[in-house]
């Protein structure tokens, strides 16, 4: 048997690519993770503003109960401190407590353990906890099944656009092949009758990036995607899609990619069309993070305040019937963790064409939304 160096190359990169994110997975790294995060709850220590909800210490729960200053206090202290920073970069005002209004919790928390504005900021924070969970375990709990519904392997914050409330016509315009805009949502690209095996390929004959090597031919492609069935390993097509970031908003190869599915470029209509509602209901429970890192202190804040039923953020459906979510991991999070019983409202609901990959379409809508002009923000 005569074999492709090319495609044995390509199958290695791949591999490599797919065993590099299970080993950073957040239920694989976050056992350890979460052993240390406790240990320093214990000892004292303060707890990462920004650590992953699947590596929440195993004593969250009762340390936010306990109505005492602790690590816990020092943490959203710290978060607080990052959102003061972030909105005076931008010439905002900043209220660290936006997310718990009328809840109880009032006091800013201050200075080095044993001022009197932590001790009081803990102890309205034990009280607001308990009017909202009763009981420390139900909170930990929750927590612990958010952490555990993060992907094993996913897009980290900084890999997917921002897309906004005010977004969604256009969204739906983009996926509706009905005018003359529209992403391209089948496996190939076709332009004026000539076919395009992948992204790099059409780049390239648009004059985009200089020295770019055509990818796999679709022959090429469609054999390494069977052997990596066959291996029991899946990925998005990432010869299909551009790469997170690197579309902006009015460039050349931008305005191609929001017309690549049209009927004057393609020669079809009706073969690139997403469904999208936007004013669906999607029940808490049925929605899927699609980021590898959800923010613990975000969530409880999110929590404490009662949850956010009303979303307004874009989710898309999946072939298991759940909706994956692209923008509002935290509302999420927050919500499942407040009561996961909650029906979500607002949600912008988008449905993948018939047999589309969810981790394409994910992939496609990443692209379109930088195109847009949606970059991406920091993790």
């Amino acid at each position: 048997m005569k074999i492709n160096k090319r495609i044995l190359s390509e199958a290695v990169r791949r591999v490599r690519k797919i065993i590099k994110e299970q080993e950073e997975a957040p239920s694989e790294a976050g056992a350890e993770g979460a052993a240390q995060a406790a240990e320093q709850g214990e000892k004292g220590k303060a707890i990462p503003w920004n650590l992953n909800i699947a590596q929440a210490p195993a004593n969250l729960g009762a340390l936010i109960f306990s109505g005492q200053d602790g690590p816990h206090v020092q943490m959203f202290m710290d978060f607080f401190q990052s959102g003061a920073q972030a909105a005076a970069e931008k010439g905002e005002e900043f209220d660290a407590l936006q997310f718990v209004k009328g809840k109880g919790l009032k006091t800013d928390p201050k200075g080095d353990v044993g001022d009197p504005s932590r001790a009081q900021f803990a102890k309205e924070l034990s009280q607001v906890a308990a009017n909202q969970f009763s009981d420390a375990a139900t909170l930990q709990k929750r927590v612990q099944e958010v952490g555990a519904a993060l992907p094993k392997t996913g897009m980290q914050k900084s890999e997917m656009p921002a897309l906004e409330a005010g977004d969604v016509e256009a969204v739906a315009d983009y996926l509706d092949d009905s005018d003359n805009t529209a992403i391209e949502l089948t496996p190939k690209y076709t332009v004026k009758g000539k076919e395009f095996n992948s992204w790099e390929e059409l780049k390239a004959a648009l004059g985009g990036d200089e020295g770019v090597k055509a990818a796999a031919n679709r022959k090429d492609e469609a054999i390494l995607r069977r052997w990596m069935q066959v291996a029991n390993l899946n990925e998005a097509n990432p010869a299909m899609y551009p790469k997170p970031g690197e579309l902006k908003k009015g460039s050349k190869l931008s305005k191609a990619y929001l017309s690549a599915g049209t009927a004057p470029v393609d020669g079809k209509k009706g073969d690139d069309q997403a469904a999208v509602d936007p004013d669906g209901t999607v029940a808490v429970s049925d929605m899927k993070p699609t980021q590898k890192n959800i923010q613990v202190a975000k969530s409880l804040m999110f929590a404490l305040s009662g949850g956010v039923p009303k979303f307004g953020g874009y989710v898309f459906g999946d072939k298991d019937g759940k909706f994956k979510i692209l923008d509002g991991h935290h509302r999420w999070s927050g919500t499942y963790i407040a009561n996961p019983a909650t029906t979500m409202t607002k949600v912008y609901k988008m449905t993948p064409p018939q047999g589309m990959d969810g981790d394409d379409f994910l992939k496609a809508v990443t692209a379109m939304g930088n195109a847009m002009g949606r970059q991406q923000k920091s993790d």
